[in-house]
């Protein structure tokens, strides 16, 4: 069977929507003990800086202002309170693409790209928890990780955040079409 056939009528509008405001509820609650845990940390690296920077070095500066703070087992809980935004921005896109792209007709491109942006969502949660675990890898020994952890860390972390900034550029330009001729045909 077709992925957008059965994401066509599955989950069901009702869930999605259900699924939806939950996946904003859940993002709200994990963000605050994400903050919490991260500012606790004494953690002073920008985190696009620190999630894209492929280099071993660059991370035990990072934790060695951590470790200097005592906030390792802070960063450690930040770390752990982000698979659960995982779970919130993996809902979030996938009900978010399925309502965007249920407003289009069944046969069009838009609607079926809406089936792709849909799964991308969970699949960049995905690589956000393999990112996450070799973070926590790298926190079971912050000054001597093998090297290759930071960039397994940072590859991931890039395919990460293309698939969300592709997924968001795509929701805002589908918006913008639905609203703007799509609505205006009918």
């Amino acid at each position: 069977m077709d992925i957008c056939q059965t994401l066509g009528t599955r989950p069901s509008p009702k869930a999605t929507k259900w699924l939806l405001l939950s996946s904003i509820v859940l993002m709200l609650v994990a963000y605050a003990f994400m903050g919490f845990y991260f500012a606790a940390s004494g953690d002073v690296a920008p985190i696009m800086t620190s999630q894209l920077s492929f280099n071993d070095v660059y991370l035990r500066w990072q934790y060695s202002h951590i470790l200097a703070a005592g906030g390792l087992e802070s960063y450690r809980l930040a770390q752990s309170f982000d698979y659960l935004y995982m779970v919130s921005y993996g809902l979030l896109s996938f009900s978010l693409a399925l309502i965007i792209g249920r407003k289009f007709e069944e046969e069009s491109a838009w609607r079926r790209m809406s089936c792709t942006f849909a799964v991308l969502g969970p699949v960049a949660a995905g690589c956000d928890a393999v990112e996450n675990a070799f973070i926590l890898l790298t926190l079971t020994d912050p000054e001597f990780f093998p090297a290759w952890w930071a960039i397994a860390h940072s590859t991931f972390a890039s395919v990460k955040w293309v698939i969300l900034s592709v997924a968001m550029g795509w929701a805002a330009i589908a918006v913008l079409y639905y609203t703007l001729v799509v609505r205006r045909r009918r």
